[in-house]
């Protein structure tokens, strides 16, 4: 009984390992993040806190959902953060 069970169970290992390389390849998808600020800001406006280097718009990146500031000019990061309206 144990060599039938044995003998089943390699089959399956078989058929196991020729469906995982028979399968189609999964293509590379790639994300594009668009940051939407609320409120009426320009590129123009946005300066640096460090230096007061104006940004431009490969400044802004988005990571782990939190957009963040790249400065140019001096190297300063940080986390961009929009201020209360009301």
């Amino acid at each position: 009984m144990r060599i039938i069970i044995g003998i089943v169970l390699l089959v399956a290992a078989g058929m196991l390992i020729f469906l995982m390389r028979t399968r189609p390849q999964v293509t590379q998808t790639n994300v594009v993040q668009k940051i939407d600020l609320s409120g009426d800001i320009s590129m123009e406006q946005m300066t640096c806190n460090a230096c007061g280097a104006p940004f431009s718009k490969d400044s802004l990146d988005v990571r782990d959902g939190a957009v963040f500031v790249d400065c140019e000019h001096c190297g300063a990061t940080y986390q961009f953060e929009e201020e209360i309206k009301w």
